[in-house]
């Protein structure tokens, strides 16, 4: 069964074509890249898949379900979205707030309880953030800050996870320590994971699929040795490209 299926999906934000006519299937132990230029839609297509915001036309089916039949506690349990801006409203402490992520899964008057606290805190040794468990949330750097979101995701552990930019804020080693795991818990656990990436090399190395946004309504997906293609990039980016193939892998280059 897939984890997800978009139909004749098409998106519009004023003027401008995110897509059109979509026909995508994610299935369980699939990476996904979402590739495009800055306003193309990327965030967009994200809050929708997430159900957060209706399409134009076209339906989203999870799990055999459309989207829009399902409560919004039915779509926590499947769906994680890990947003590319972050606010606290109120003063909490890292683990209180990585607790969120448990919220699908318990009652409206029930309280965490110890294997909730137990998964939190996995989540937060495999971001490197277990020595701060008790530290208020508005003393985080940006990067710590970022680290917390993906805690609290893994915490919620959907089967699918939608990644806004997950790499925003982030040093190098954990740009891809952090991608590592995720990609690896998914493909280990049958789930899937769908992110929106700037760096180009960063869907190369960790991606079996890619979607790319061109512009005007027009998409380009399959696997990503299919579509990670010099020319189709330079369409997308509106900028000479080079492949540069290395013993290790490729690397893309812009000119």
């Amino acid at each position: 069964m897939s984890l997800l299926q978009a139909n004749r999906l098409t998106i519009r934000i004023d003027s401008t074509r995110v897509c059109t006519d979509l026909n995508l299937t994610i299935e369980p132990g699939q990476i996904w890249g979402v590739l495009g230029r800055n306003g193309i839609g990327k965030t967009t297509l994200l809050h929708t898949l997430a159900g957060l915001r209706q399409p134009d036309s076209g339906e989203l089916i999870i799990a055999d379900n459309n989207i829009h039949n399902m409560s919004r506690k039915q779509i926590a349990q499947k769906i994680g979205l890990l947003l590319q801006h972050h606010e606290d409203a109120f003063p909490s402490t890292i683990l209180e707030t990585v607790l969120i992520g448990r919220h699908p899964y318990i009652s409206q008057w029930q309280w965490e309880s110890q294997q909730d606290h137990d998964i939190a805190m996995t989540a937060l040794n495999q971001v490197d953030l277990h020595n701060l468990a008790h530290r208020q949330i508005n003393q985080l750097s940006g990067g710590e800050r970022q680290r917390v979101a993906i805690a609290t995701l893994l915490t919620q552990n959907p089967e699918l996870l939608l990644l806004d930019e997950p790499n925003s804020h982030l040093d190098l080693n954990y740009q891809i320590s952090i991608l590592d795991h995720i990609c690896q818990h998914a493909k280990q656990h049958h789930h899937a994971v769908i992110m929106s990436l700037h760096d180009i090399n960063l869907a190369a190395r960790f991606c079996d699929h890619v979607l790319l946004l061109t512009g005007d309504g027009k998409q380009q997906h399959g696997l990503t040795s299919e579509i990670l293609q010099e020319q189709l990039l330079e369409e997308t980016y509106q900028h000479p490209i080079s492949l540069i193939q290395t013993d290790r892998r490729k690397i893309y280059i812009a000119e």
